[in-house]
């Protein structure tokens, strides 16, 4: 339908453009008859307008011929003496008759002595209403009222509206003759024209050959070509003046074109009959022959365009009937109304579930990338050929044998830029894409690059040939430099990277890996604040044989502050200590055993102080494990001030070796709670009535680690019982976390890897 519906408007489109070219042809032709027949009714009117403006000629000359005017102006009968004056005017009358082939007579009524004068004869008062009546049409007191009417001039055509049979075929032009007063009448004059020369005028006009001329005065008497009828109401004077010019409508049954001209000089409207359908004979040819091109170029078309619809539609619908049968089973005919919206939604369904196929496949394959290039940085122990094989695979080609592995770890994000990235993973994810992207967009730039998320980082692998050995560290901190300016400045992204040291061949890379690590360790446990260092940075040479005696003699000032009970002094030399401790040492481990011997040196001092054999009960496991999981420099002078200040407090007061009440309650508090997200010190202040301040001091300097390290690490050890047979969003929201991340983030604080590592590992 839609193919055959859009032939038919194509077929539409010249059917309405001839149309309209009819209807303007049309109105054009119409326009063009009517001017023509305008123009024809006009020359009439010029030709009779001119006629009666020598009528007019001849009243005013008439009017101002003497001797007229000397019988006007008598007051008694004609005396004899008169009757020469009467011939002069007889004489001049009949000139007036010969030099115009239009009048058939000229009337001059006296009015003082009631009688007529004409070219050849004088007619007496008792002659006039027989003249009247028999010449003129009318009665003598209309005459008589006629001739005492001011200032009259007047044509009077034959036949009358309200009366046709029995009338004179005259056509008179009356008009005042005055003397000297303009509003008193002393004559009249009557010009009778000759009814055949003015029909010969009329019928000689080109407009009567096809159809009828019609004249009205005011007083609705009227003249026509053709034989006398009665006067149709639409042609009455004052109707035929409020009509257009030209106007068809029903005259006497029969359907007519009327057009009508007005005359000024005699009152007069010239008006023309002509049947429609002469007056529209060229507009009806053109009219019949548009119309059977319209009615014959529809039917062709219709006939036309089913056909080519049913010709082109069937591939079309084989096409249907194969989709549907498919879709719904094999051999079953379908139906589906639109083809076009049907083939369309199943185009798309095919486009939508390759795109989600493509989706599906290019994840993996980044995943696998990404794997790939995770096992490389950790150690594979896969066989060079299928390592190979699987680098391949994988589209990841090495350019050189040189490496040298950048780890980017994110500091700080500016969150008026990011906001809620913490909970947005889709916001998250869109910064990790920064630092990705601007990293390998820098060091692409001379060198071939990979990147892998790893451990939370994002770890560069930049590789190069033998050719550039010698600049390739160098060039790559300085880029990287570039990189984490350019990051912090435009986004607000704080990073920290930590470069190895340049490696050969692939099965370097997992020792490069290892030396960022170490880097990053480094300097979170130190505190280090650059934002960029490499792995040369941290490697310096170990102290001397000076320093060590300098440190030895620190120790035995430990011990003689300790016995003299100056403990100032000697938290003092334990904070000097510790900073000998962590100065020029590169391996953290080393540090903080050092840090445990230091531990050991107080103890041994302070069980000299009080008289106490042995003191190691007093250091549980779970100091030296706190010890071992400090995550800072920091955070060891913080735990070996709580057991100096523990082991002090106790040994010197006895009774405070007893945790008061408090304690006991906040403990037991976060084992039946600890589950809770908005579990904090300062809920649990309020629920045992105290301060936070007070209870945050005295829990730590009683169980030697903060309130919220307690709950944190309850959570953990619920955690680890909770990783077998759940995953990690779950655990986290069990043990009172709001999302996975969450808990990564603790577990990486406390157990030092991630949730899945540690249960990977366990299996």
């Amino acid at each position: 339908m839609t193919w055959a519906l859009s032939y038919l408007l194509v077929l539409l489109m010249p059917l309405l453009l001839g149309s309209i070219v009819y209807v303007k042809s049309v109105y054009t032709i119409n326009e063009e008859i009517t001017n023509v027949n305008n123009m024809a009714l006009g020359q009439i009117k010029s030709v009779l307008d001119a006629n009666f403006a020598e009528l007019n000629r001849i009243v005013g000359s008439i009017s101002l011929n003497q001797d007229v005017r000397t019988l006007m102006s008598l007051e008694k009968p004609l005396a004899p003496k008169n009757m020469i004056t009467v011939v002069n005017v007889q004489r001049d009358l009949a000139r007036y008759l010969m030099t115009d082939a239009m009048i058939d007579e000229i009337y001059v009524y006296v009015n003082n002595n009631d009688y007529i004068i004409t070219s050849s004869y004088k007619y007496n008062s008792d002659m006039i209403p027989s003249i009247c009546e028999g010449l003129w049409g009318m009665t003598y007191d209309e005459f008589f009222t006629l001739s005492h009417t001011k200032q009259l001039k007047e044509l009077r055509l034959p036949y009358n509206s309200a009366k046709v049979a029995g009338q004179s075929a005259s056509v008179l032009y009356i008009s005042s003759l005055f003397l000297n007063n303009y509003n008193m009448p002393t004559g009249t004059l009557i010009i009778k024209l000759n009814t055949e020369r003015f029909m010969q005028l009329l019928h000689n006009m080109e407009l009567t050959n096809h159809g009828e001329v019609l004249l009205v005065n005011a007083r609705d008497e009227y003249y026509r070509t053709d034989a006398p009828k009665a006067l149709s109401l639409l042609l009455r004077y004052e109707a035929i003046r409020a009509m257009d010019s030209t106007f068809h409508e029903q005259i006497d049954g029969e359907s007519t074109t009327v057009a009508h001209v007005s005359s000024k000089n005699v009152g007069l409207e010239y008006i023309s009959l002509v049947s429609t359908e002469v007056f529209l004979q060229k507009v009806l040819a053109i009219r019949n022959t548009m119309h059977t091109y319209l009615a014959g170029s529809l039917l062709i078309g219709v006939v036309v365009s089913y056909f080519l619809a049913r010709r082109n539609y069937s591939p079309l619908q084989k096409l249907k009937r194969m989709i549907g049968n498919k879709l719904n089973g094999a051999g079953t005919s379908t139906v589906l109304g639109d083809e076009y919206a049907f083939l369309e939604n199943s185009l798309r369904t095919l486009l939508d579930e390759e795109g989600r196929a493509k989706d599906v496949l290019e994840k993996q394959a980044d995943t696998q990338r990404n794997n790939s290039l995770v096992r490389l940085l950790k150690g594979t122990t896969e066989k060079e050929e299928c390592l190979l094989t699987s680098l391949r695979s994988n589209k990841i080609a090495f350019g050189g044998e040189l490496f040298l592995v950048a780890a980017a770890q994110i500091e700080k994000i500016n969150e008026d830029i990011f906001k809620n990235y913490k909970d947005n993973e889709d916001t998250y994810s869109l910064i990790c894409s920064i630092v990705k992207s601007t990293g390998e967009e820098l060091l692409g730039e001379r060198y071939d690059v990979h990147v892998a998320e790893v451990d939370g980082m994002m770890a560069f692998i930049a590789n190069t040939s033998d050719e550039f050995a010698v600049e390739f560290r160098n060039d790559c901190v300085k880029i990287f430099e570039k990189v984490v300016t350019y990051i912090r400045e435009s986004f607000g992204i704080t990073l920290a990277v930590c470069l190895s040291n340049v490696k050969n061949g692939l099965q370097g890379l997992a020792d490069a890996y290892s030396e960022t690590l170490l880097a990053h360790e480094y300097r979170s446990f130190i505190g280090d604040k650059a934002l960029l260092l490499c792995f040369d940075d941290i490697n310096k040479p170990q102290s001397d044989s000076r320093c060590d005696v300098l440190r030895l003699s620190k120790q035995r000032m430990l011990a003689n502050c300790i016995e003299a009970k100056d403990y100032d002094g000697a938290r003092r030399i334990v904070d000097e200590l510790m900073t000998d401790s962590c100065q020029n040492v590169l391996s953290i481990q080393l540090i903080k055993m050092r840090i445990i011997g230091l531990v050991n040196i107080a103890l041994s001092a302070v069980g000299d102080a009080f008289n106490q054999s042995s003191v190691n009960f007093e250091v549980d496991d779970a100091s030296v494990n706190r010890l071992l999981k400090a995550k800072s420099v920091e955070e060891l002078r913080e735990q070996v001030h709580t057991i100096f200040d523990t082991l002090v407090e106790r040994f010197e007061d006895p009774e405070r070796r007893l945790a008061p009440d408090c304690i006991v309650a906040a403990d037991e508090y976060v084992r039946t709670h600890y589950y809770e997200p908005d579990l904090s010190v300062a809920g649990i202040a309020g629920k045992l009535g105290i301060s936070v301040s007070y209870l945050s001091r005295t829990y730590k300097r009683c169980r030697g680690v903060g309130l919220l390290d307690c709950i944190h690490m309850m959570r953990v050890e619920r955690a680890k019982e909770l990783l077998h047979g759940s995953n990690i969003g779950d655990v986290a929201e069990q043990v009172g976390y709001y999302d996975s991340k969450a808990l990564i983030r603790v577990f990486r604080r406390y157990e030092g890897t991630t949730p899945a590592k540690m249960r990977d590992a366990e299996q």
